[in-house]
């Protein structure tokens, strides 16, 4: 009797020992898939890739007496304008989606014209618990007439950088959160150009003796370069920096100029310019 009892206690410990290892197989084997399944959704975006290019010509049909203007509004990607020797506007470009169950026609492009009032968007979809490692770009390419004087030139995005390379603009509006901007203008009447992380840079063949031109950072380098002939009225300061002026022939005006703030006019003042970042250096230099 005590053998068989001896043997029975036996075979329950081999059994519960079974049932523990099958348990722990269990739950190695669900952890495995689980890991499995969480690099997979982390690395899709960089497994799966998938992009289609756009075209948009634009004619310009001004009514007599009246400028043409061009606004584009974006979220992530790059946007990039220069002018050239057409007549005709064209934007152009390559949207990317990135992630599992992501397409690039989920980015709806919207686009009008009327009356040489030009606006393009690129629309991205809001993103879902099932959707958070997909991601969306819109690489936007502009060509604008050189001859032509347009009276607003307007970019928006969040994550990108601007690029304009201009030669005829009353108004430009530039903004951006993430990202640098660079700007190179023959003859603009007013620019502004800001943005939160990244440095601003201009170069102006000319500034109108009545224009306005304001670049500005948090977290980012500020340059301007003017030609030698230009006169303005500058305010050029930053909170953690310095400002350098020695490119110019700066007369202070007011009482107080400081390493990180300096007011004053460039041959007799003229054009308004205002440079400010946060953190970062500003600098004024010929071109």
């Amino acid at each position: 009797m005590a053998l068989l009892d001896k043997t029975v206690n036996e075979t329950s410990v081999r059994s519960q020992a079974r049932r523990e290892k099958r348990i722990i197989m269990a739950a190695v084997l669900i952890g495995v898939v689980i890991l499995g399944l969480v690099l997979f959704f982390v690395l899709s975006p960089a497994l799966i890739v998938n992009s289609r290019d756009f075209s948009y010509p634009e004619e310009l049909r001004t009514p007599a007496g009246s400028s043409p203007s061009l606004s584009i509004t974006s979220v992530n990607g790059k946007v990039s304008i220069s002018s050239w020797a057409q007549s005709t506007v064209a934007i152009s470009g390559t949207v990317t989606a990135r992630g599992l169950g992501s397409s690039p026609e989920q980015v709806v492009l919207s686009e009008s014209n009327i009356n040489g009032v030009i606006n393009f968007q690129a629309v991205f979809p809001s993103g879902s618990l099932f959707q958070l490692s997909d991601s969306y770009e819109a690489q936007i390419i502009v060509f604008i007439p050189l001859n032509t004087q347009f009276g607003l030139l307007k970019v928006e995005t969040v994550n990108g950088g601007i690029d304009a390379r201009i030669a005829n603009a009353t108004n430009v509006q530039l903004n951006t959160v993430v990202g640098g901007i660079a700007i190179n203008c023959i003859s603009c009447s007013n620019i502004a150009a800001s943005t939160n992380n990244g440095p601003v840079s201009a170069t102006f063949s000319s500034l109108e003796s009545s224009g306005q031109y304001t670049l500005t950072s948090i977290n980012g380098n500020v340059a301007m370069t003017v030609p030698l002939t230009a006169g303005f009225t500058v305010h050029a300061d930053t909170t953690n920096g310095t400002v350098d002026v020695s490119g110019v022939s700066l007369q202070p005006t007011g009482t107080v100029q400081l390493a990180n703030d300096k007011t004053g006019k460039v041959d007799g003042g003229g054009a308004s310019v205002r440079l400010h970042t946060v953190n970062g250096q500003v600098t004024i230099s010929l071109g």
